[in-house]
């Protein structure tokens, strides 16, 4: 797998999306967890989210040192994990000041596929867009948390979808959610929904919220042929009170 990672960067639609966004050829100070921070993580990872299986190192460390973990199905969790393992061994120096008082700032992200997911050069953007989105922050000197969306100006891979958004991990629970591994650094765990452009549109006018109470099912895993929720007709007869939806974003508390 780590070879398909490599085959996936040589290709034209790679280095179209490292010219336009925010890769270089630049060296870094790269950043990653102490021996013990790292181990406190996997620990955490393997007892909330799943038996980790594989590991893709980082074959093009930018800022901090980011390997992908791959958790498979099982009979708990029906589904693949893909999870980031060092986005959360540096600071995103954009977190604002009055969120540093409560431990954010660090974070590690994961993307859930079906448990009968290909991996191949089409499929692979599942890897390469989750580590993008993990560099984004400090690239951009940016941060990221519950809400935010990224968006692109291609198709991902095999899908139709053009982006993502970062959301909580509602099936995992609370305690899933944040680790701390000292007394000033607290780990968050964040799942990233990819969207298509409609619903990205739609959350940036509306409200992070108000796109989610659109869907009927948690949109955790990922399905490159589900239905748009923000097509015009799906919206109209949400709001015209023609359709309910459960409100899923109640597991993550219970």
């Amino acid at each position: 797998m780590a070879k398909l990672y490599y085959d996936l960067k040589m290709t034209k639609e790679f280095e179209q999306m490292k010219k336009k966004y925010h890769y270089s050829e630049a060296n870094f100070d790269i950043s990653k967890y102490t021996k013990e921070e790292e181990e406190q993580v996997i620990a955490h990872i393997e007892k909330y989210f799943g038996k980790i299986e594989k590991r893709i190192p980082d074959l093009d460390a930018e800022h901090v040192n980011i390997d992908i973990l791959i958790i498979p199905a099982s009979t708990k969790h029906p589904y693949t994990t893909l999870m980031t393992l060092g986005m959360g061994g540096r600071f995103m120096d954009g977190t604002p000041e009055e969120l540093i008082p409560d431990k954010f700032g660090y974070d590690e992200l994961f993307l859930c596929l079906p448990d009968d997911w290909e991996f191949g050069l089409d499929t692979m953007w599942a890897v390469q867009y989750l580590l993008d989105m993990a560099r984004f922050p400090f690239s951009n000197k940016s941060w990221l948390g519950a809400g935010h969306s990224i968006s692109y100006d291609i198709y991902l891979g095999n899908s139709n979808f053009t982006g993502f958004m970062i959301t909580y991990p509602y099936e995992y629970g609370m305690e899933a959610f944040q680790l701390d591994i000292t007394e000033e650094k607290r780990i968050h765990f964040y799942n990233i929904v990819p969207l298509y452009t409609e619903e990205l549109d739609y959350k940036q006018e509306v409200g992070f919220e108000e796109l989610e109470s659109l869907f009927v099912k948690s949109p955790m895993v990922t399905d490159i042929h589900r239905a748009n929720v923000a097509l015009n007709e799906n919206i109209s007869n949400i709001e015209d009170g023609e359709e309910e939806t459960e409100d899923y974003q109640q597991i993550l508390y219970q």
